[in-house]
């Protein structure tokens, strides 16, 4: 479903960023998926 794909875009994303605030930020939007 398109929120299995976003949030394992958000995983992918998040794995690549090296600043903590953004990897926060994004797993946040994520969990706003659900």
């Amino acid at each position: 479903s398109l929120k299995v794909l976003k949030s394992a875009l958000y995983t992918y994303i998040g794995k690549h960023l090296e600043n903590s605030e953004d990897v926060d930020k994004l797993k946040e939007e994520a969990a706003n998926l659900y």
